[in-house]
């Protein structure tokens, strides 16, 4: 099994509510719950960077680099 770090979460009583009747409709420890949709969250951020990285390759090299780096420089924020 891998080794697991442990962390301290306060979150508000309602937000427990709502994370255990997620858990309990997918068959899951509240626990599990968390760590799926922190692990899903991870994914999908680098997946959508992983996405703008090559929309910006493809149009750096089909325009005007200022231009482009100019558009982009709200989304780096």
């Amino acid at each position: 099994m891998k080794e697991k770090k442990q962390v301290l979460l306060r979150i508000p009583n309602e937000l427990w509510e709502n994370l255990n009747q997620m858990a309990d409709e997918e068959c899951r420890s509240v626990n599990s719950q968390i760590e799926y949709i922190l692990t899903k969250e991870v994914r999908n951020k680098r997946t959508k960077e992983k996405v703008l990285i090559e929309k910006l390759v493809t149009d750096l090299a089909e325009s005007d680099a200022t231009i482009v780096i100019n558009n982009y420089r709200k989304y780096m924020r």
